[in-house]
């Protein structure tokens, strides 16, 4: 996230009201650490720039910076493990992800567990491939997934409408009452 990013967010947050329950810092997030907590943690985007050897460490600061009965979001861009990466300098290594360590979602998984372990694991997708979803199962309590195709190429291709959430969606998601949430499984 760029400062001007940050800004933009912390003007969103004001906007809608959210002062009280949102804030926006940027962090060198290996060397923070917020002593009281907080309820929810979300990382968007961040992953996706956190080397291999340290991915277990972002899921180990991730948990440690939420109080008891805290929530996790963790949004990233993943890899299918059956596509092998493009050799040498690609577009994408030189200029989206220079610094970058796409995992799978076994892979994240894996090392959210070995991070922290949790009472019960639940995996939730909405489509995987066969190879992901039993990558999933094999480190899962209890798995959801509403469709496994023969041909699984991306996610997307499996939306009528794969669109960006809105800003006003995501301020609704956050008043929501926790407590009226629910998991399957």
């Amino acid at each position: 996230m760029s400062p001007e990013q940050a800004e933009v967010a912390r003007q969103r947050i004001r906007t809608a009201g959210m002062d009280a329950k949102c804030r926006v810092e940027m962090e060198d997030f290996f060397a923070w650490h917020e002593p009281e907590g907080f309820d929810r943690v979300s990382s968007v985007g961040a992953a996706e720039h956190v080397p291999e050897s340290r991915f277990e460490d972002y899921f180990r600061l991730a948990f440690a910076s939420l109080r008891p009965g805290g929530q996790f979001l963790h949004h990233a861009i993943t890899r299918t493990p059956s596509i092998p990466e493009r050799p040498g300098r690609s577009f994408n290594h030189r200029y989206v992800f220079p610094d970058h360590f796409l995992a799978t979602i076994g892979q994240t998984l894996s090392a959210a567990l070995r991070a922290r372990k949790p009472k019960k694991l639940v995996g939730v997708v909405a489509v995987a491939s066969a190879e992901a979803a039993r990558a999933m199962l094999r480190e899962c309590d209890a798995m959801v997934c509403l469709n496994v195709p023969a041909e699984f190429y991306a996610v997307g291709q499996f939306f009528d409408d794969f669109s960006q959430v809105s800003d006003d969606d995501v301020v609704a998601i956050l008043k929501q009452d926790v407590e009226k949430a629910s998991a399957v499984g």
